[in-house]
């Protein structure tokens, strides 16, 4: 018996954790096999878009199966261990069978937790910090509210999902918390900090793979932290652009869905029409000007193309040519004023201290993206050329400084008739006073899609945005009298990983610590 014992023979008890060691390994490497197939099925069902309901197979929640199915593959194989260890020899057999077949049914329970469910649920339980096509809102009190955008969606990093998850980030500690979410994700939206200090969101894309607008409008409040419904827009706004007007109430004009504009009465949460756009159809910015009046920017509707049929991705509503008009809200009438020397897309209307407009950047289907920018003087109704930048770029940022300077941020340099685009980290300051450009440092990711929001402090933060395959997750901060940017909102392990795919040059840096976090 002693020799047995040693030996470990038979029925002795280093055969019986030998054994019940292997059935705890053999039931964790099921699952873990279990769980790579529902990751490709995952990703599968993503890209076709399946949907039951409310309810899908998500790629981006295939992401979460180790932290629902982990620790359910090591309770399930620790049960049969410790019930084949702990009963009698010649009920063990029965001991573990029942062990894996209590393993069996918690396992794909806990499995399908962390691939199915509602878009909106998961992503506002486990908001995720990498983001573009977002909004970025200073809050009354300093910090910045970020909401909704695109996520990578799946390990391959494929396609996109539409999000719902918000944040709050905080300038003074560098920290971000995460807070409500929003009712309905949504992307390439709008955000109007309100006088009472609630942000109101509407339009933009929701759900997966759609362009199709959001039916509904959302207020944020920052003293609860929660969003709320509001009254809905009459129309649909998949790209549409907002201005605040000098009577509190918010002016909603469309993009390639008809001339239909609407005001949003934030006293009693309702919206109602106005008078809709007589030259404009395919809205780029809106700009409140400094007399109240509303500038916007766009394109005229193409000939031969039925209003019925328009759509944001329409390659012909990039080809019709430049328009602009004038909102006035007193009157509730548009006005036309001179048509913009250059048809542009994806560039910035910023307006400056003097009252002028400053459009940059932008994109043509003859010249791919621009370098050059435009001068709108309200008074005269005209405009003119200014200097050029240093980099063409369309995706970028424009903040207004304190200085009365403008920063230009980050983007995508594409040349006309070929595929893709570089992605940029430079950044450059225009001077109104000289009309010329000049460096403002390096970025230190390259992004295209981000927010930048101009801090109480006179700093800038830039958040989200795309790169290589992925989005960014960590936010940066341009300090405007130093002309540097350092990074924020992130530990110290990945700042120094930052500073290593800096050196290295890499455009998509591979996979982060921590599981759910891929790309930049």
């Amino acid at each position: 018996m002693e020799t047995e014992l040693r030996r470990g023979g038979d029925g002795g008890p280093r055969s019986d954790w030998r054994a019940g060691l292997a059935a705890a390994g053999r039931v964790v490497l099921a699952g873990l096999v279990a769980g790579a197939m529902l990751l490709i099925l995952a990703q599968v069902l993503s890209r076709l878009g399946v949907r039951v309901g409310t309810w899908s197979l998500r790629g981006e929640g295939a992401l979460f199966v180790p932290v629902f199915g982990l620790p359910a593959l090591l309770l399930t194989g620790w049960l049969a261990l410790a019930l084949r260890l702990w009963t009698p020899h010649n009920k063990r057999r029965r001991a573990t069978a029942l062990g894996l077949a209590v393993g069996g049914l918690v396992l794909p329970v806990a499995l399908m937790a962390g691939c199915t469910g509602g878009t909106a649920a998961v992503r506002t339980w486990v908001a995720p910090t990498e983001r573009f096509g977002h909004t970025a809102t200073r809050l009354p009190d300093g910090t910045v509210l970020v909401a909704g955008g695109e996520v990578p969606d799946g390990p391959l990093m494929v396609a996109e999902s539409i999000v719902a998850s918000a944040e709050v980030f905080d300038p003074a500690t560098g920290r971000r918390r995460r807070t409500g979410g929003l009712g309905t994700p949504r992307s390439r939206h709008t955000a109007t900090l309100l006088p009472s200090g609630k942000v109101l969101v509407v339009g933009g894309g929701y759900g997966a793979y759609t362009t199709a607008a959001s039916p509904r409008a959302e207020l944020y409040d920052p003293a609860t932290g929660k969003w709320a419904a509001t009254g809905a827009p009459s129309g649909q706004y998949p790209g549409g652009r907002t201005a605040l007007l000098p009577n509190g109430k918010v002016l909603l004009v469309g993009i390639g869905l008809g001339a239909t504009a609407e005001v949003y009465d934030p006293a009693n949460g309702t919206w109602a029409p106005t008078a809709g756009m007589t030259q404009v159809r395919v809205v780029g910015t809106a700009t409140r000007l400094a007399d109240g009046s509303v500038l916007v920017i766009g394109r005229r509707a193409p000939e031969g193309l039925a209003a019925g049929t328009r759509s944001p991705r329409d390659p012909r509503l990039y080809e019709a040519s430049p328009a602009a008009e004038v909102y006035d809200p007193v009157a509730g009438t548009w006005s036309g004023t001179a048509d913009p020397p250059t048809g542009r897309t994806g560039h910035t209307a910023t307006l400056l201290p003097n009252g002028k407009v400053l459009v940059v950047g932008g994109w043509t289907p003859q010249s791919g993206s621009l370098a050059g920018a435009d001068l709108y003087d309200p008074a005269t109704g005209m405009w003119s050329a200014t200097g050029a930048m240093v980099s063409v770029r369309i995706g970028h940022t424009a903040t207004l400084l304190a200085s009365g300077r403008v920063l230009v941020a980050g983007g995508d340099s594409v040349v006309a008739g070929v595929p893709g685009g570089r992605r940029l980290d430079s950044a450059e300051e225009y001077d109104p006073a000289m009309g010329t450009w000049s460096p403002a440092g390096l970025l230190r990711r390259t992004r295209s899609g981000h927010s930048a929001t101009l801090l109480a402090d006179g700093r800038v933060l830039v958040t989200g945005g795309r790169r290589g395959a992925g989005a960014i997750s960590w936010a940066e901060l341009y300090d405007p009298a130093a002309r540097t940017w350092s990074i924020t909102g992130r530990g110290r392990l990945n700042q120094m990983q930052s500073e290593k795919c800096k050196m290295q040059n890499e455009e998509a840096c591979g996979f982060r610590l921590g599981f759910g976090l891929w790309g930049g």
